[in-house]
C-alpha cells in the first residue's frame, strides 16, 4: 500500500493552506511504500513518438506496457485526490492510458542517466521514436501549487534504457 510522505513543515504548510494563509507557492510530496521508504518503480514503456521539445522542456508521449504498472500509477493519482484540499483542482496525469514522460535537463544535460547516452541539444538523435521500448527507473510524487490551487502527479526519472541499452559487440 502506498502513502504520501509528509514531514512536519509540509504538514504545517498544508494546514495553513486549508485556513487560507499559505506561505509557500509549491509543495512536493514523495510517495512511500508500506515500509515507509521512498517508493521507486521500474516502468516498461512504449514511446508513441519522438522527443517533443517546447518552452517547458523535453518530454515523450508514452504508455505503460504492463497493466500492473499502469494501475500502480493510477493508485498514486488516487493518493493525490485524497491529499489535495477541496478547493484544489487536479491536473490529470493520464490522457486515456498515455502520459508525457518529462525528461528534465540541467546545465545542458539530462538529469537522468540514459543508456545509450543522449544529448538534449540533439533530441532527434536520441533513438527514441514511435515504437521504441523504454525501461524507466523513477520515483512518483505529487506537486501542489498552493497559490493557484492546482495539483498533479510527477515522475522523478533516474534512468532511461532505450531498446535494451547499448548493444555490446562481440569479437570474432
Amino acid at each position: 500500500m502506498l502513502t504520501i510522505k509528509k514531514d512536519e513543515k509540509t504538514t504545517q504548510e498544508l494546514e495553513a493552506y486549508a485556513k487560507g494563509v499559505a506561505t509557500v507557492e509549491n509543495v512536493f510530496l514523495n510517495v512511500e511504500d508500506e515500509n515507509k521508504l521512498v517508493y521507486k518503480i521500474k516502468l516498461e514503456l512504449q514511446a508513441l513518438g519522438s522527443i517533443y521539445v517546447n518552452d517547458y522542456g523535453q518530454s515523450v508521449l508514452v504508455k505503460c506496457v504492463q497493466k500492473e504498472q499502469y494501475l500502480t500509477l493510477c493508485e498514486v493519482e488516487d493518493l493525490l485526490d485524497m491529499t489535495m484540499g477541496e478547493k484544489m483542482t487536479a491536473k490529470n496525469f493520464f490522457r486515456e492510458d498515455t502520459f508525457f514522460l518529462k525528461l528534465a535537463t540541467k546545465d545542458g544535460k539530462y538529469k537522468a542517466e540514459f543508456d545509450p547516452t543522449c544529448d538534449p541539444s540533439s533530441p532527434e538523435k536520441s533513438g527514441i521514436k514511435a515504437g521504441t521500448m523504454l525501461v524507466v527507473d523513477c520515483q512518483p510524487g505529487i506537486w501542489m501549487n498552493l497559490k493557484n490551487d492546482k495539483a498533479g502527479m510527477f515522475l522523478s526519472v533516474e534512468k532511461v534504457v532505450i531498446d535494451g541499452g547499448k548493444k555490446k559487440r562481440t569479437r570474432k
